[in-house]
């Protein structure tokens, strides 16, 4: 819209203070969440020292569960770095490191969207069996779909829109809040309890 305004019109200056406002929010958030994921590669670190160890894995593709898991913890510690430049701790380019540590967060978000999908489309005996499986199964495929949407935008690899990007990021959110909190299941009617 900035775009396609006259270079005077009142309209441009207004549109451009609101533009420069918001960035400046979403740079802050993402500054704080980037603090907050110091530590989050531990969870990715333990799975793989426990299928490692156990040679138990929760996929039924080990491999894809290993690469998935590899490329996540590259991601992890790339954007870690990035938060070291960004605040001047060390030196580097920040955008250049951006690109690389969210190119392991799109080959992530492509095998496990590769998994999710060819577990839907051919499951092995009894993996879709209960509904439940079948529909958590759903939700990754969606949620690793739109990560990919939102990674290939941000490591600047297949640039989109901002706002496809946002709104992928969005939804993935919504998913994983709803994933997170448990949902109350509603009190039985007074006469239906067993006594």
């Amino acid at each position: 819209m900035i775009n396609d305004l006259p270079k005077d019109a009142p309209r441009k200056a207004e549109l451009e203070a609101r533009r420069t406002f918001y960035r400046k929010i979403m740079v802050s958030v993402g500054d704080a969440r980037r603090t907050v994921r110091w530590l989050a590669s531990l969870g990715v670190i333990i799975a793989l020292r426990r299928f490692f160890e156990t040679g138990v894995c929760p996929w039924s593709n080990k491999v894809a569960f290993v690469v998935a898991q590899l490329s996540l913890l590259w991601w992890h510690l790339g954007d870690n770095y990035r938060w070291l430049v960004m605040n001047q701790l060390v030196e580097g380019d920040h955008l250049k490191i951006k690109n690389v540590s969210f190119t392991g967060f799109v080959v992530s978000s492509a095998v496990s969207s590769a998994y999710f999908a060819q577990k839907l489309m051919s499951p092995g005996p009894g993996e879709l069996a209960d509904p439940q499986k079948e529909k958590e199964t759903q939700r990754n495929l969606i949620k690793n779909l739109l990560t990919l949407v939102a990674t290939l935008h941000i490591s600047e690899i297949f640039p989109t829109h901002e706002v496809i990007c946002g709104a992928s990021g969005a939804i993935c959110a919504a998913i994983v809040v709803w994933e997170t909190f448990p949902r109350v299941k509603p009190a039985a009617p007074a006469g239906d309890k067993k006594q």
